[in-house]
């Protein structure tokens, strides 16, 4: 029987199937999925994001779990756009879309890090009195954004069930952008700062407020090893079980 969730897609956070562009291995859907999937409905996701995925790897991890789901893959950074297009290429059911999600449509410049992790290119300039970020070197770079509300209308789609997200201190402007169509989403897996990383980052406490007034709570903080960033589960009160 065909099933929009697959329960036994990985069986610990340490199992790991994907490998990103620096050679290692990754797998960070564990803990959100888990920590989810008594809480909501996992049979009736039919469409996730990933925003700002960098390698797609996630992307694959969640389309393990949701094989009859459309997952949206974006990224749009030239480089490693390249490595997500190359690593879904067998997926069908992943879609990917080179662009930013931010507060427009249409063409905006984007901080490319190049003298590092190119995965931490953000919308946003880099702090650089912030003791993690100050050797960073950006290009600005023109991409091209949408605005969630936007993507859902283009492309006929009434609900996103889940997002995963690492948009590198803009979380309150992609979350922001999706207008009425944020307090459709059941669940929202988000890095974000504990510091100014970016001159205009979103903080902790700032992305957890903002959540709140869209009615959602928060069911875990998951700490890093280097007290800079947490990654913070958001659940949509109306859809807890």
């Amino acid at each position: 029987m065909n099933t929009n969730y697959n329960k036994q897609a990985f069986s610990s956070n340490s199992e790991r199937k994907y490998s990103n562009w620096e050679g290692t291995v990754l797998s960070y859907t564990f803990d959100f999925v888990k920590k989810i999937e008594n809480k909501i409905d996992l049979e009736k996701v039919n469409h996730v994001l990933d925003i700002g995925s960098r390698d797609a790897c996630q992307s694959l991890e969640l389309s393990d779990w949701f094989p009859n789901s459309k997952i949206h893959c974006f990224e749009p950074v030239p480089e490693t756009a390249s490595w997500c297009e190359k690593n879904i290429q067998h997926r069908e059911n992943i879609l990917f879309y080179k662009k930013a999600i931010g507060s427009i449509d249409g063409e905006v410049t984007f901080h490319k890090v190049v003298n590092g992790n190119i995965g931490a290119s953000s919308l946003y300039r880099v702090n650089n009195e912030h003791h993690h970020a100050r050797t960073w070197a950006q290009e600005e770079i023109a991409v091209q954004c949408i605005r969630g509300d936007s993507f859902l209308q283009e492309n006929d789609i009434s609900q996103i069930d889940l997002i995963w997200m690492d948009v590198q201190g803009a979380e309150i402007e992609v979350l922001d952008s999706f207008g009425d169509d944020l307090k459709n989403i059941k669940a929202i897996h988000s890095e974000v700062g504990l510091g100014k990383i970016y001159e205009k980052s979103t903080l902790k406490n700032e992305l957890i407020s903002f959540m709140e007034e869209k009615g959602f709570v928060v069911e875990c903080c998951l700490s890093n090893d280097l007290g800079i960033e947490e990654d913070i589960v958001f659940i949509n009160k109306k859809f807890l079980l």
